[in-house]
């Protein structure tokens, strides 16, 4: 998943550079913004946007590696995003002042963020969508202002929610018991999909199904990792001498080494 990446560079940090020195009263008046909003630390630019400047070591190796995993996207186009009085119209006047082309999130322009999906994805104004684009800013789509719930452009949290699980393989604790097969049943098998939310045609019954399945998958997410840091803390046990429990983790999940669907969570 990516969400408000530069992936074509951010133009942005060599003015940041400016701003952030404050060598003119217009940049003291604005410093202060860019520092609450983590642009900015003290009187230097912090090293997150640094990175993102045109020409950085890396940088489009990020995009070509990132274009084989990313699978779902959310840009905003609009510097004003959810109304909140902290942050709407300090990113009206950072976008502004950073000449940020439009249309953009304040920080990061639309064709920048949207560069890393297929050439023929599919982008829609709903969080159901894979490729989701919306009236948001840079910090709606961190998911400081939560959603607001009356438009379907300002709901990142929603989108998040909606696609995290997506292809997630979920797995049952070591010591559960598991019922005995008997000839009318097979054994249970150890692993089970899980989709992010019940894929159905009518989007009511789909945001229902979110609701009712994201909690218990987030419930059970939270109790797997609690007992993989118990066993962590126990030391090893004496079947698992020679193992590293997280490489089990992410051989039950889909693969050996790097290629199971738990590394995947991280890049997308």
């Amino acid at each position: 998943m990516a969400a408000s990446a530069p992936w074509h560079s951010a133009d942005a940090a060599h003015t940041l550079i400016k701003i952030c020195n404050r060598q003119n009263p217009v940049d003291r008046t604005v410093g202060w913004v860019c520092e609450n909003l983590g642009f900015c630390l003290g009187e230097r630019v912090s090293p997150a946007y640094m990175s993102l400047s045109p020409g950085f070591p890396g940088t489009r190796d990020l995009l070509y590696y990132a274009k084989g995993y990313v699978t779902h996207v959310m840009c905003g186009d609009s510097p004003v995003g959810i109304p909140t009085l902290k942050y709407t119209a300090a990113m009206v006047g950072v976008g502004r002042l950073l000449n940020v082309p439009d249309p953009s999130d304040g920080v990061v322009a639309l064709d920048s963020c949207g560069l890393v999906a297929p050439f023929n994805a599919s982008w829609q104004r709903s969080p159901v969508a894979n490729y989701y684009v919306g009236r948001m800013n840079h910090v709606d789509t961190t998911g400081r202002n939560g959603n607001w719930l009356v438009s379907q452009e300002l709901q990142p949290l929603e989108w998040v929610l909606m696609h995290h699980t997506d292809g997630m393989e979920l797995w049952p604790q070591e010591d559960e018991q598991k019922p005995e097969a008997t000839e009318d049943a097979p054994p249970p098998d150890k692993k089970r999909v899980v989709p992010g939310v019940v894929r159905a045609k009518n989007k009511t019954a789909e945001l229902r199904g979110l609701r009712v399945v994201g909690p218990d998958l987030m419930k059970q997410r939270v109790e797997v990792i609690r007992g993989r840091i118990a066993e962590q803390r126990a030391g090893p046990r004496a079947d698992r001498v020679d193992q590293d429990p997280w490489d089990e983790d992410r051989r039950t999940a889909g693969g050996e080494g790097h290629g199971g669907q738990v590394d995947n969570l991280n890049g997308g």
